[in-house]
């Protein structure tokens, strides 16, 4: 009578354990998945800002260069 008692509780505990372990598996994995999103984002926005910046450039080039064929064309 007790020893059954005592597996119940033993056999109830088991599962609580693994159930905690599933839990801290499916939070780990989420965590790594949140964390894969955020630098996906951050690595996005930052490319986006370095070729925002050397587009800028591109653009300033070329705005530089027909100002100097203009000037030595009109020589």
């Amino acid at each position: 009578m007790v020893s059954d008692i005592l597996e119940i509780i033993f056999e109830g505990l088991e599962l609580l354990i693994y159930g905690i372990i599933e839990l801290l598996i499916s939070i780990f994995w989420w965590t790594i998945s949140i964390l894969k999103w955020l630098i996906t984002r951050v690595i996005t926005a930052l490319l986006t800002i370095v070729i925002t910046q050397h587009q800028k450039e591109c653009f300033d080039f070329i705005e530089l260069s027909i100002q100097a064929l203009k000037n030595h064309l009109q020589r």
